[in-house]
């Protein structure tokens, strides 16, 4: 008995018969894409040397410092948004060919890990008030962003 053949346009990765599901526009609303809208975004940001906001203390608070740190950034407080920076930032501007010119920077994400539900809704406030994309820990709903968890492993 001959082997069916498999489509490349299976319904959401199931196995289909060729010609189940020819090519076209519709394969794409099968599977859960609109093309409309797209509610996130996803991007990687290059945090070497920009500050980061990180709020709270405890587990939670201690896993993303970590994680910033890996990444390069500049861990401040609230109250600390603005840094000077040494020197200048690393690469040009957009439409620059030159290294820009070193000056304050201020925080533009911030993440607020508090353990207090109260002091997160707070925080939450007062930093969406000047316009800094957030991520709160444990309570996506409030988040501008998010943040993937990863997993560390030992060296096999």
């Amino acid at each position: 008995m001959k082997a069916p053949r498999i489509s490349r346009f299976p319904k959401c990765g199931s196995a289909r018969k060729r010609n189940a599901h020819p090519p076209g526009p519709d394969i794409r609303s099968r599977c859960g894409y609109s093309g409309a809208t797209m509610h996130s975004l996803p991007l990687f940001l290059r945090l070497t040397g920009r500050p980061v906001i990180l709020l709270g203390k405890g587990e939670a608070a201690g896993a993303k410092r970590r994680l910033l740190e890996r990444a390069g950034a500049l861990i401040v407080g609230e109250e600390a948004a603005t840094i000077p920076l040494p020197g200048p930032l690393p690469g040009p501007l957009p439409g620059s060919t030159t290294a820009s010119t070193p000056g304050p920077v201020s925080a533009r994400i911030a993440i607020i890990a508090c353990d207090d539900m109260a002091e997160k809704e707070a925080a939450v406030v007062r930093l969406r008030a000047r316009g800094i994309l957030l991520n709160v820990v444990d309570r996506p709903d409030l988040c501008d962003f998010t943040m993937p968890a990863i997993v560390e492993r030992d060296p096999v």
